[in-house]
């Protein structure tokens, strides 16, 4: 039972809306046992920047006070928010520690005024990276085991929800920000569609990549949160028997781990076993039948001709800074190295290689759903393992089974529930675009599969 204020924090979100709806819940109880928790744990997980205990319970009191016609359909969840997304009521330091990038409060981001719109409880501003763009991580560390990273770039986002801190985050991804640490920390992790959500009021690093997407611990949660930004249609998940996978390895199958070997193997015996049609498939070969020409879908280099340079442009006032004999000085206090790598990358490939790489892209996103019509999704690797041991740096780990897929601008939907040597080790589906509400009952299909193994 879950009814007395020493565990309300584990409510999810599905439930908390239907006891809230119910008149068995008061929101400002079930804020006063999650920050009871997050107090509790949080010394030992950091995945919080900033969240104000007093304003959350007055936040929860006024929607207390709503009558029943005004609440949302996320009336009373608690929600966290990656430090880049813009809020009216915390400051935003975007995962940098120069003082000089802190925008004060005063505004929400657009994802965020949905959430609060439709009756979320904002409790506070969660990890990243810097920019949600170096791979150094912050003080965050895994959910499941704390020597280990929590993946990034939002770091902070996926332990919250890991830990019981909150059953609904805001996170962003460029390269495998969402689906990677949703990975690592064993939760349900969705990147919509491209662009699906308004990235208006977030720190951009690639025009091109960046995309708002949504960590919960349940696919009935990951549907409640995408409903509310139009995502996800009411419904019941698919039989087993009726759907037909794709299991696209990719070229970057040489650094899977012998853990991410396993873990994809055991989700598709389980998937065959409950009646699924499971076709291990090639892109390349997909397309060659096609009549196109036989183009490497997974190429890192090209992926990184699109975001670096247009990293470049977004991080360009930290790095052409005046005077201009002081501008290594102020690159060092601005920004991290890693980041300083990316910009001069982007600098050195110039606009002729970024050009050729979008042209690329921008021709297989469309072949790539008409040569994946027949199947109901993609089931690839998430990460290429479990995640690693923290280093000197606080590596956020290798993104290379996500990138394809964000550059492509299709969903992705990070599935927990299997595990390797007693760590998460995540699978994806995929989608097409704006197929958005088919891949999350499917999603919730292949889970439940899952489960059923657990």
């Amino acid at each position: 039972m879950r009814d007395n204020n020493n565990n309300l924090h584990e409510l999810t979100a599905t439930e908390i809306v239907a006891r809230t709806k119910a008149g068995t819940l008061r929101v400002e109880d079930y804020a006063r046992a999650l920050l009871a928790h997050i107090d509790a744990t949080e010394p030992a997980l950091r995945a919080w920047v900033v969240y104000d205990p007093q304003r959350v319970l007055a936040e929860a009191r006024a929607l207390d006070q709503l009558p029943p016609a005004r609440r949302g359909p996320l009336h009373g969840v608690a929600v966290a928010v990656k430090d880049i997304f813009l809020t009216r009521d915390y400051p935003t330091a975007y995962g940098s520690a120069f003082p000089g990038h802190t925008a004060p409060p005063g505004i929400d981001a657009t994802a965020v005024a949905v959430l609060r719109g439709a009756g979320a409880l904002i409790v506070g501003k969660t990890t990243s990276t810097q920019f949600a763009a170096s791979t150094h991580g912050p003080a965050t560390v895994n959910a499941a085991d704390s020597a280990r990273t929590p993946g990034g770039s939002s770091s902070g986002s996926a332990a919250a929800v890991a830990a019981l801190h909150v059953p609904l985050a805001l996170g962003t991804q460029t390269g495998g920000s969402i689906i990677r640490p949703a990975s690592f920390n064993g939760v349900w992790g969705l990147k919509p569609t491209w662009n699906a959500i308004s990235r208006d009021g977030v720190k951009i690093y690639s025009l091109t990549c960046d995309t708002v997407g949504v960590f919960a611990r349940s696919a009935a949660d990951v549907a409640l949160a995408a409903g509310v930004f139009g995502l996800s249609e009411p419904g019941e998940p698919p039989a087993p028997s009726t759907l037909r996978l794709a299991a696209v390895r990719t070229a970057a199958w040489e650094h899977a781990t012998p853990a991410t070997e396993a873990a994809l193997s055991r989700a598709i015996a389980l998937l065959t076993k409950a009646g699924v049609t499971v076709e291990e498939v090639e892109l390349e070969a997909l397309a060659e039948a096609a009549g196109d020409e036989n183009t490497q879908w997974h190429d890192t280099e090209r992926y990184r001709a699109v975001i670096h340079p247009e990293g470049a442009r977004a991080f360009w006032p930290d790095y052409y800074t005046f005077p201009e004999g002081e501008r290594a000085a102020e690159r060092g206090q601005r920004l991290e190295s890693d980041v300083v790598e990316q910009i001069e990358d982007g600098l050195r490939r110039g606009d002729e290689a970024h050009l050729a790489a979008l042209d690329t892209y921008a021709r297989l996103r469309a072949r790539f759903g008409a040569l994946t019509a027949g199947y109901d999704a993609v089931i690839t690797p998430s990460t290429t393992g479990y995640a690693p041991l923290l280093d000197e740096t606080r590596h956020t780990g290798n993104s290379v089974f996500c990138t394809l897929w964000t550059v492509l601008h299709v969903p992705v939907v990070n599935v927990p529930g299997l595990t390797e040597d007693g760590l998460p080790v995540g699978i994806s589906l995929v989608g097409r675009r704006y197929e958005d509400a088919q891949l999350l009952r499917v999603a919730e299909a292949v889970g439940q599969v899952f489960a059923r193994d657990a």
